[in-house]
């Protein structure tokens, strides 16, 4: 589940900034994972964030929004594995559902290794099993890169394979994402 607030006024003691800010905060439902989590914000939670905010800054045109400050809200309702490319990819479709302006729409997937195999957005179970770790975010019309992180060893071999892996899941979801954006608008 998404929310998108803003573009609005930053904070006064922020001063002003040329570039508006974009703040993402990916939070797990209580009931989202088999361990029931606090009601503050964990560490990976926070890493979660932070990975949310930096891939939304590579699509949205931040200098058209100076002193405003966009929230981009993320609840993970079910955990079933690589739940990052999950939610930049929503709250992506959120942003331009909201209709804040950005370059293109983020699709992101991840990769999961496991001896010599690798696994498109692996499940939970398969995250757990696997020696390495995949996150590739890209602006499909131009297949620029927006943000990718590798975890774990990776043969050079494997992570050329992989990121072609990723890249073509970022295509496919792409064009998944953008009909669902079509639908919706045509529905309003």
């Amino acid at each position: 589940m998404v929310g998108v607030y803003g573009p609005r006024q930053g904070p006064r003691s922020a001063g002003f900034t040329e570039r508006g800010v974009v703040n993402g905060d990916v939070k797990y439902a209580n009931f989202a994972t088999p361990n029931r989590t606090l009601s503050q914000q964990t560490s990976d939670e926070k890493e979660l964030s932070a990975q949310l905010s930096r891939a939304l800054e590579s699509t949205i045109h931040l200098d058209l929004y100076p002193k405003a400050v966009i929230d981009v809200y993320c609840t993970v309702l079910e955990s079933g594995g690589a739940d990052i490319s999950l939610v930049t990819t929503t709250a992506t479709a959120a942003l331009a559902n909201a209709g804040v302006a950005m370059s293109d729409i983020l699709s992101s997937c991840c990769i999961a290794k496991i001896g010599e195999r690798l696994l498109l957005d692996p499940n939970a179970d398969e995250e757990r099993m696997c020696d390495g770790h995949l996150l590739l975010s890209i602006l499909p019309s131009t297949q620029q890169v927006a943000q990718v992180m590798f975890t774990g060893n990776w043969p050079q071999v494997l992570s050329k394979e992989a990121l072609q892996l990723a890249t073509e899941g970022c295509l496919g979801l792409d064009s998944i994402t953008r009909t669902v954006l079509r639908e919706t608008v045509c529905q309003e």
